[in-house]
C-alpha cells in the first residue's frame, strides 16, 4: 500500500477525481434530504462532517485546466458554516 501510495505523490487523489466524487456526494445529499426532511419549526440542522480536502471539493465550482480547485472554501478546524450547494 505504501509503495502505490507513495507512486502518487503528493495526493493519491487528483483534483479532478476528488470532483467527480463532490458530485455523488452532492447528489447523496440531496437524496437523503429528500428522504428525510427536516423540521423546519424545531430549527432542525444536518452536521457533515468530513476531511478538510474532500469540504473544500464539494464547495469547488470545478477544476481548472491545470488540475486546481476553482473557487472552493478552505474549513479551519471544527469551523461550521451553512451549505446548502448539493
Amino acid at each position: 500500500m505504501l509503495e502505490r501510495l507513495g507512486a502518487h505523490e503528493p495526493r493519491y487523489e487528483n483534483h479532478f477525481d476528488l470532483f467527480e466524487r463532490a458530485k455523488i456526494i452532492k447528489t447523496f445529499m440531496r437524496e437523503y434530504l429528500i428522504a428525510n426532511p427536516l423540521d423546519e419549526a424545531k430549527q432542525e440542522k444536518y452536521a457533515i462532517i468530513s476531511h478538510s480536502r474532500t469540504m473544500a471539493t464539494v464547495t469547488a465550482s470545478g477544476v481548472s485546466a491545470d488540475g486546481e480547485l476553482l473557487d472552493f472554501y478552505w474549513m479551519k478546524n471544527c469551523e461550521i458554516r451553512p451549505y446548502s450547494g448539493y
